[in-house]
């Protein structure tokens, strides 16, 4: 393995990572997608949410299709 963490336990909460864009999350499924490296986008659940980096590649806003 790439010493990819696979669980995480923090305050109660199992986060299960088995792939690199793939997480299970206290139960909730949240898979990332990626453009050129970058993730830009996140669906937790059944909800599509947009991620906006800033000039140095971290995620500065989320939001959904609504706004």
């Amino acid at each position: 393995m790439d010493n990819i963490r696979i669980k995480k336990t923090s305050n109660g909460v199992n986060t299960f990572t088995p792939f690199a864009h793939y997480e299970v999350d206290n139960g909730t499924t949240v898979k990332y997608y990626t453009f050129n490296g970058l993730r830009v986008a996140m669906r937790r659940g059944s909800t599509l949410y947009y991620l906006h980096g800033d000039h140095l590649g971290s995620t500065a806003l989320t939001t959904t299709g609504s706004g």
